[in-house]
């Protein structure tokens, strides 16, 4: 029988000295009087030590073939079969948390170089211009370089729908409330009927300079609640046109079709404001659900593949304890985009920070090694692992992961490596990109006259409910 201090080192050498389970059975061996009882204590405290050091996972791989274009995350531990995912499960979300340096971003490289399907990748690292290297068909957008109006309703999208979808991301990025989110919608709805567009609906359209040049003009009696609504909106509106520059100022920007049918396209966001960043890549993921729902098709293929790594800024948890700010957006979008052909794939070290719809509508999550201990169980509790297969993952090295997909059990993986070549400086990247980036057609903005519309008191609502 081995003695208690064998015993004492091989639950510290586990990690696991301060189980709940395992300190019982220690205080019971020690304080056994009774030999017997005390052997028996023994028995039990090595046969739970034994569970420990045993394999703890017994999961199949996915059952992929060659026809379903697999894409190949890499092998099983100890047995090195193949685990692959069928392409167009990835409308199904996937999602890879791990701790800085563990192979998140290795880990996309790896399913992007195997993909058919177009993707949008939304960059705050500068950690995939590095592609052009690897194939011509790639182009990375800067920000200062992105042409967006996002008052442009996506193709056969009614422009009320619009407005309410805008109002609604704006309002979630700007931190309002209902009152002002309301008083955007109908100063958008406003702008739609001055440029005539419910009548005629063809450039040009409004631009979110526009739209703070229509509320900074209006008329407002400084006693009425309008007077806040406006300040409110003002206050977030003005920061964004005016550090953003020209992306805004565009009648029409880049095509987004067009752009949805490239191989890969990379935004870059590093260096812009986060809540900025945040509205950019909310109101993208809307339009192309929105244009989505109106034009493409609910066969289950998959038709966009959207990227983000540090994934919590856009998918904050923040977003969903605000009470009055009702359900956010991103998360409904989130759990919709999969019946249109869109996935989602996210990366974060911070699994706490994650938003609970992203980590429950993810069905593949793939988990890298990690230090935080707080960080590891939000993870893992969504993955619903046992503690011994939380004790196994404690001891993976870099690029091994434990990866559960769908209603399967959760399988230890040695994940396949991509190198990919970092050395891509701004001057070469303008080289290589200057004439995709003189390609891309927009329209400036255009003024139109609203001298005969009378604002003097924008409570009327009358004007707007005969367009709902």
């Amino acid at each position: 029988m081995q003695d208690l201090s064998t015993l004492e080192k091989q639950l510290e050498n586990l990690g696991i000295q301060d189980h709940p389970k395992a300190k019982q059975l220690l205080q019971k061996a020690t304080v056994a009087e009774n030999a017997r009882v005390k052997k028996a204590v023994v028995q039990r405290l090595h046969v739970f030590i034994q569970s420990y050091q045993e394999y703890p996972f017994n999961g199949n791989t996915p059952n992929v073939s060659y026809l379903d274009q697999p894409v190949i995350l890499g092998q099983t531990l100890g047995e090195g079969r193949t685990y692959a995912i069928k392409e167009d499960e990835l409308t199904r979300h996937l999602l890879t948390v791990g701790a800085t340096g563990t192979g998140k971003t290795t880990n996309h490289y790896n399913i992007l170089s195997q993909i058919s399907t177009p993707c949008w990748i939304f960059d705050r690292k500068r950690d995939y211009r590095h592609l052009i290297h690897e194939t011509s068909d790639v182009l990375v957008i800067p920000w200062n370089r992105l042409r967006f109006n996002p008052l442009q309703p996506p193709e056969n999208v009614s422009l009320l729908r619009w407005a309410m979808v805008f109002s609604e991301i704006y309002s979630h990025a700007g931190d309002l409330l209902s009152g002002s989110k309301n008083y955007i919608l109908k100063h958008i709805t406003q702008l739609y009927k001055e440029y005539n567009l419910f009548r005629d609906r063809s450039p040009p359209y409004p631009s979110l300079h526009n739209l703070e040049d229509l509320i900074k003009s209006e008329k407002v009696n400084f006693v009425r609640k309008q007077s806040n609504y406006r300040d409110t909106v003002l206050n977030r509106i003005e920061p964004m046109t005016s550090v953003t520059g020209p992306i805004f100022d565009c009648s029409q920007g880049y095509s987004l079709p067009e752009l949805m049918n490239r191989n890969v396209v990379v935004f870059e966001f590093g260096g812009l404001n986060r809540d900025i960043q945040n509205f950019i890549q909310e109101i993208l993921f809307a339009w192309l659900y929105e244009y989505l729902f109106q034009n493409g098709s609910r066969n289950g293929e998959l038709e966009l593949l959207l990227i983000w790594d540090e994934a919590k800024q856009a998918f904050s948890y923040k977003k969903e304890q605000s009470d009055a700010a009702g359900i956010p957006e991103i998360d409904d979008l989130t759990a919709r985009a999969r019946e249109f052909g869109l996935g989602i794939m996210a990366a974060d070290q911070e699994a706490t920070k994650l938003t609970d719809s992203l980590k429950a509508n993810t069905g593949t999550k793939i988990l890298l090694p990690m230090k935080d201990w707080k960080q590891f169980e939000s993870i893992a509790e969504s993955m619903k692992l046992t503690q011994i297969q939380k004790h196994f993952i404690q001891n993976l090295d870099v690029g091994q992961a434990i990866i559960q997909h769908g209603n399967g059990k959760p399988v230890p993986v040695d994940l396949n490596y991509y190198d990919v070549e970092k050395e891509v400086s701004d001057q070469e990247l303008k080289q290589r990109q200057a004439e995709k980036w003189d390609n891309l057609d927009y329209t400036l903005s255009q003024d139109v006259d609203l001298s005969f519309t009378d604002r003097s008191d924008s409570s009327d609502d009358s004007s707007l409910e005969q367009y709902f």
